[in-house]
């Protein structure tokens, strides 16, 4: 059998590599620690070289609506967000420890080769998924940089990302220089951007399928008529529940504010993202380039998807955490005694109260949210196209 640290390594996939590659990887931090700090260069190369130079430019332009549109909608957002997800992963970095470990835990009480069958398709399918998302947004960024340097071609004037610079950044080689920090920058927030979303995945499925195997133990539990043996499964079975509800809570309280900025700025780079596209289309008809157009196109199939991951998750959660209530009905309770019977109404008075993500509080991550996130974005962006019309 494989040994457990491997296990939870493997479900991990490529982010074990690119957190450790960004310093954001969870351990426990200290001042006295070199390795602590090794965050700080990435968000140098992302606030020096792509937020804040991008804000600046969309001040100083604030009067060019597509240029504040393009801004906003392509690099400055995504940076800001990428920041906040590498500040909130990297403070937690370990209360995420203690739930890694609590994963190892999990694997250690795996008995049976079903089981195990299980919880490697689980980790399998993480695995995949983070190795799939990274090798997407790596490949969103080999199509952006492309398309920038044909544009710079025929407009020598312009850099990697639309940015002000207190420098003139057009005489070699600080143009040259420039336009490497940005790539980094780039590599850095769209990393952190995407490993953290696949990191987080993978820690709710792994909860979704312990609930799935809880579940099932609550529905043979009194397989075995001993009394005796009913009451220690039952233990188990409870306190097997307060773990993956503090599991959860954990990831709650760390990130439900970080996962609001990510609802909200999906909501609008989905808006600002389309509005673009469509006045791109519009002003340059026939001269907008096909490169672009794929790039816009995937850019935005990556930000639905990003979204839909979260929704898919906490759905998932709340459907494997409410089911807890049926095993409860479904296991043959008339079979026991009164008393036996009567201590399981506890289980299934908390499960009526399933476990959820949420966005700062405000509404829960599930697929009714994703539509609305949907819905909203077109609507503003009705608002938007009404109003340039208006203009015009």
């Amino acid at each position: 059998m494989l040994t457990k640290v491997w296990q939870v390594e493997y479900a991990c996939g490529w982010n074990f590599y690119t957190m450790k590659f960004i310093g954001i990887w969870p351990e426990e931090r200290s001042f006295d620690r070199i390795s602590s700090y090794k965050v700080l260069i990435g968000i140098a190369f992302i606030i020096l070289f792509c937020t804040l130079p991008q804000s600046i430019m969309i001040y100083l332009h604030r009067d060019d609506f597509d240029m504040v549109m393009e801004n906003l909608s392509l690099d400055n957002m995504n940076g800001t967000i990428a920041f906040i997800k590498m500040t909130c992963f990297w403070s937690s970095g370990g209360h995420i420890k203690d739930l890694l470990t609590a994963m190892g835990e999990d694997w250690k009480e795996v008995t049976t080769k079903e089981e195990e069958k299980k919880m490697m398709k689980q980790a399998k399918f993480s695995r995949n998924l983070a190795t799939r998302a990274i090798a997407f947004s790596y490949f969103l960024i080999a199509v952006y940089t492309t398309t920038r340097c044909l544009s710079m071609r025929t407009d020598r004037s312009l850099l990697l990302l639309p940015a002000y610079f207190p420098y003139e950044t057009m005489t070699s080689p600080i143009f040259e220089l420039t336009f490497i920090c940005q790539i980094i920058g780039l590599v850095y927030y769209t990393t952190a951007y995407t490993a953290v979303d696949t990191f987080l995945a993978m820690l709710i499925l792994h909860v979704c399928e312990q609930l799935s195997r809880l579940r099932n133990d609550l529905i043979y539990l009194n397989s075995n008529t001993k009394e005796h043996d009913f009451q220690m499964q039952l233990n188990y079975i409870v306190e097997r529940h307060n773990d993956l509800n503090r599991f959860v809570d954990t990831i709650e309280k760390r990130f439900n504010v970080m996962l609001l900025f990510e609802i909200l700025g999906c909501t609008l780079q989905l808006c600002m993202e389309c509005f673009h596209g469509l006045m791109l289309m519009v002003d340059d008809g026939e001269k907008m380039p096909l490169l672009e157009i794929f790039f816009f196109t995937f850019y935005i199939v990556y930000v639905l998807l990003q979204l839909y991951l979260y929704c898919y998750v906490g759905e998932k959660l709340w459907f494997e955490s409410s089911e807890l209530a049926r095993a409860a009905y479904e296991c043959k309770w008339y079979e026991l005694l009164p008393n036996e019977a009567r201590t399981l109404l506890l289980i299934i008075h908390r499960s009526r109260s399933p476990l959820r993500l949420t966005a700062g509080k405000f509404c829960i991550l599930n697929h009714e949210l994703y539509s609305t996130v949907l819905k909203t974005s077109m609507s503003y962006l009705s608002v938007l196209r009404a109003t340039m019309t208006k203009n015009e």
